[in-house]
């Protein structure tokens, strides 16, 4: 999403916008226009690199939450380059995919509770908002497990029986290498589950949270402009929508 969609604040907005507008940061109010704002997207995107996941995220959390606090023609355009970014982000690693746990989901979901909220915006922004969040939907979806089993996981695991330790012992201890790698193992085994465990946990209520406001954004977008309800219709099969939702939104459409 190029810098053009944070400038046109102008045809987004019912009202005028002063020059500087405001956004909560923390407690303090601080001054902030659309070229700030696009500057902070710009560092952030310069924070994707290996080992740095985990704060990528934390800092892509820190701008959502200041959005709602912003006019729509700011805000809008801002949140659709934001959300456009995240769902290209993929941790390199599963060390930093533990790192991350599933910030990336909560601000994914943050995001589509907020561009699906009714606002005003130019046709080529909706549309845009219609790819993006019928997108997300589908990624929420796709991870989704139906009917998950909650993993047993433990604080700390115990070495092999054979091994003299205790449980969450450095692996470095144990000086028979097959025992050494057995307790790796396990750890990892066990770091995986508790993973799992949270981005389900996280999934199952960002289903409850944002997929119901999604599927009725798409709704009411397929009841606008014939062309942002063209673009509905070509957005559905990503969204992996139930049938009675492809029919509520697709019979939605003015035409």
């Amino acid at each position: 999403m190029s810098l053009k969609l944070l400038l046109i604040a102008a045809s987004c907005a019912m009202v005028c916008v002063a020059p500087l507008l405001f956004a909560q940061e923390g407690s303090k109010t601080v001054a902030e226009s659309p070229a700030s704002l696009a500057s902070k997207l710009d560092q952030l995107e310069l924070m994707w690199k290996p080992g740095q996941a985990s704060a990528y995220f934390a800092r892509a959390k820190e701008i959502a939450e200041s959005l709602p606090h912003q006019p729509a023609g700011l805000a809008q355009p801002a949140g659709v380059r934001l959300l456009s970014a995240l769902l290209k982000k993929k941790p390199a690693s599963e060390k930093d995919a533990l790192a991350v746990g599933a910030i990336d989901l909560r601000v994914m979901a943050m995001l589509g509770g907020f561009l699906s909220a009714p606002a005003i915006v130019p046709i080529e922004l909706e549309q845009e908002k219609v790819r993006l969040l019928a997108t997300l939907l589908g990624r929420l979806r796709s991870e989704r497990i139906p009917d998950y089993v909650w993993q047993e996981v433990t604080l700390n695991v115990a070495p092999p029986a054979e091994v003299r330790g205790v449980s969450g012992m450095n692996p470095d201890e144990i000086k028979d290498p097959v025992l050494r790698e057995q307790y790796k193992a396990a750890r990892r085994e066990n770091r995986v589950k508790a993973l799992q465990n949270m981005r389900q946990k996280e999934l199952s209520e960002d289903e409850f949270l944002v997929g119901r406001r999604i599927v009725e954004y798409l709704g009411r977008a397929a009841r606008s402009d014939s062309a942002v309800a063209n673009t509905v219709t070509e957005s559905v099969p990503r969204a992996r929508l139930t049938d009675s939702e492809k029919k509520e939104v697709l019979e939605q459409r003015a035409d």
